[in-house]
């Protein structure tokens, strides 16, 4: 009974709010790093941005994706090995994208 008492303390003082994020997490990214700008890149990130968003802008804003885009050879590489994944095919996914 003591045990569980001290559990239940240390997990309401440790726990945020619900709704509340931590300070050091970006709410529009969701994560420690802030959504990437396209005007910060250089233009190989620019056309690899370009190539993971397409047309939809939604892409890249969280997640792994999201993460990846602050390298764009990290992010080139990423989007090949999850087109593998996905469908089976092993040309370069960025490539291969519209742009």
């Amino acid at each position: 009974m003591i045990i569980g008492a001290l559990m239940a303390a240390a997990m309401s003082t440790a726990m945020p709010a619900p709704g509340a994020l931590p300070a050091d997490i970006h709410p529009d990214s969701m994560s420690r790093l802030p959504v990437i700008d396209r005007a910060s890149l250089d233009a190989e990130g620019q056309r690899v941005y370009d190539a993971i968003r397409g047309s939809n802008p939604s892409i890249g804003k969280t997640g792994p994706s999201a993460v990846t885009m602050y390298s764009a050879g990290v992010a080139e590489q990423d989007q090949a090995a999850m087109a593998l994944q996905r469908f089976g095919r092993q040309e370069r996914a960025i490539e291969s994208a519209p742009g």
